[in-house]
């Protein structure tokens, strides 16, 4: 039901937290929406017409969800013995849409659902996956989210094994039936006729909030338009125009197949320049010890190529050029990424305010599912609305300043590591010739030779991990130096703006005003008889 929001709030100076109660109960005849609370994420405009609407239409369109290792409808987790709540982004499809469970297990009903969501095919078993590929190579409209590295849960990344089931009341585990085709979602693509690599994660060193990418790096990616990326929402589909911002979090890529019969339309992609590719074992380290653990720091190398990150996939009708009427028919959404809907960033598309940073957001993580969604059904009603807002752009000259001092900080990156691989070498080459050298002593016995040649390798990685981390330290304070330079000299740009923004409104006005007086002046001293004027002397 309606539910109270903790808020921070200052009256009178003092800062406070207060519960409010901000939502409705919109009801007709046996259908009811509940909307729990009016946060940022969405207009109250789009809110209450969604509501109206969709409890006056005599019945609702139907969204299957399908069952997979993600667990979004929730349930009973076997593996942990807990009850898991359904995905956030669940509850907000149930405002408009019945949402019913799919089970993989058996051939999909084709006329039950009006839109099929999968999100994580990659962990369904090869029949389930097979009973997926028969229903969207029939055109069933299908939303599908699959991720090289899911970080709501990287356990469930595709090149990894599916989990171990739990074993019941007495304790072990049963052993899980592999990924079909081993998580690479082979068949599924090759009914649509795209590629994606489950190894390949993107990240786009721009980003309009630097704070973000500060904390998380840059595979916390934005999707917005910029001077020189114009087109990171298509303007050409109603899913993406309008929409402004969009986070992602170490997401995938998609494309289209060499002479593919399919019509290809991207919906969003990276920037062209900072932005570049990174492999899922470059990222992922393994310890026997302690486990999988995250990379932050890999070698990242810019490629200067764009990365679309969902694409809308549309067999070509009969009669369009290209057409194969003997290939399947599809009409599908894939998204390579799953986290922009996970429950942690829908929570910051909602509230749009990331408190910790004292940073406010513009994200349109849920306009844009709830868009694709609407597009696949064939309800469009709302899209434009939802889409609707002031449309807010950066200045190119900030813009400029923030891609050079990004492009500072990955020279200074880059320059850091080199010189640290040539110090690595070095240390090689030098601790080679000394190892040489005992070995052909003759006066040192192999005991002795075994026992220097440790304790000098020993002292060599002592004496390189030394060095290492005095190149990490200057290559960091080098980092910060072109950030704190290039934060003041953006600060300087916005305040020139700023001062130019109150400075030049009101000059037309002022001079309009001294025309005006200096014309009426001028008028009434033309009025004045010759005889009334003073003459002086």
């Amino acid at each position: 039901g309606i539910q109270s929001r903790s808020i921070q709030t200052e009256r009178d100076g003092e800062i406070k937290i207060e519960d409010i109660f901000l939502g409705a109960r919109v009801s007709s005849g046996l259908d009811e929406v509940i909307i729990p609370f009016f946060d940022l994420g969405n207009s109250v405009e789009y809110e209450l017409t969604r509501s109206l609407r969709t409890v006056s239409r005599e019945a609702r369109l139907t969204v299957g969800v399908l069952r997979t290792d993600a667990r979004v409808n929730g349930g009973f987790d076997q593996a942990t013995f807990r009850s898991q709540e359904e995905w956030r982004i669940i509850t907000e499809l149930k405002k408009q849409y019945n949402i019913e469970d799919v089970s993989p297990d058996s051939p999909i009903d084709e006329e039950k659902y009006d839109v099929l969501i999968a999100i994580l095919p990659s962990s369904l078993t090869q029949p389930q996956l097979d009973n997926l590929v028969a229903y969207v190579e029939n055109g069933n409209p299908t939303l599908v989210f699959d991720d090289p590295m899911p970080m709501f849960n990287i356990n469930m990344a595709p090149r990894l094994e599916k989990p171990a089931q739990g074993g019941g009341m007495f304790g072990g585990q049963q052993p899980s039936e592999p990924k079909g085709d081993g998580g690479a979602l082979t068949s599924l693509l090759g009914v649509m006729e795209i590629a994606w690599n489950n190894g390949e994660v993107v990240f786009d060193r721009d980003a309009p909030i630097p704070r973000i990418q500060d904390l998380l790096g840059p595979e916390a990616a934005f999707i917005y338009d910029k001077k020189k990326a114009r087109d990171a929402f298509n303007p050409k589909d109603p899913t993406t125009d309008g929409l402004q911002q969009l986070l992602i979090y170490y997401s995938g890529t998609v494309v289209p197949r060499e002479k593919s019969s399919v019509e290809f339309t991207p919906l969003l992609r990276t920037g062209a320049l900072n932005s570049g590719l990174l492999q899922f074992d470059d990222l992922l380290v393994r310890n026997p010890l302690f486990g999988m653990s995250l990379n932050n720091n890999p070698r990242r190398t810019d490629d200067e190529y764009s990365h679309v990150v969902a694409a809308r996939v549309r067999s070509k009708s009969a009669g369009e050029e290209g057409a194969n009427n003997a290939a399947p028919q599809v009409n599908a959404i894939f998204v390579a990424d799953i986290d922009l809907i996970s429950d942690g960033i829908f929570d910051l598309a909602e509230r749009q305010v990331i408190q910790s940073l004292g940073v406010e957001l513009k994200i349109d993580n849920i306009k844009f599912v709830l868009n694709c969604v609407d597009s696949l059904a064939g309800e469009e009603d709302f899209i434009a609305l939802r889409n609707r807002r002031d449309d807010s752009r950066t200045l190119d000259w900030v813009e400029e300043l923030t891609e050079s001092a990004v492009k500072k900080r990955s020279e200074a990156e880059a320059m850091a590591r080199e010189q640290a691989e040539k110090q690595l070498e070095s240390a090689r080459e030098e601790l080679q010739k000394k190892i040489e050298q005992i070995e052909q002593d003759p006066n040192l016995d192999d005991r002795s030779k075994d026992r220097q040649i440790r304790m000098l390798e020993s002292a060599q990685n002592r004496k390189l991990e030394v060095d290492t981390e005095d190149i990490n330290r200057e290559s960091e304070a080098k980092i910060e130096a072109i950030k704190s330079q290039s934060e003041r000299e953006i600060a300087a740009v916005k305040g020139q703006f700023r001062f130019w923004a109150i400075v030049l409104p009101p000059l037309p006005a002022i001079i309009l005003g001294f025309l005006i007086g200096a014309t009426r002046l001028r008028n009434e001293r033309r009025a004045i008889i010759d005889e009334r004027r003073v003459h002086r002397a």
